[in-house]
């Protein structure tokens, strides 16, 4: 049987700068290159960086 197809999305973790364990999933195209943005940490006192990372549960390779 053929193997199933890769999608084209992928579901990825944003994880503050901050390091206070907030983060964002966002899903993006997998020919797109990697995210770095800048988002509201309500757990922080300022708008640091968030970091791309692959979701832990996304089922993708």
């Amino acid at each position: 049987m053929a193997k199933k197809p890769k999608s084209r999305t992928l579901m990825v973790r944003l994880i503050s700068m901050a390091m206070t364990g907030y983060f964002r999933t966002v899903m993006r195209p997998r020919a797109h290159r990697p995210l770095s943005m800048l988002k509201y940490d309500p757990i922080g006192t300022h708008t640091p960086n968030s970091l791309r990372g692959r979701s832990p549960n996304s089922g993708h390779d």
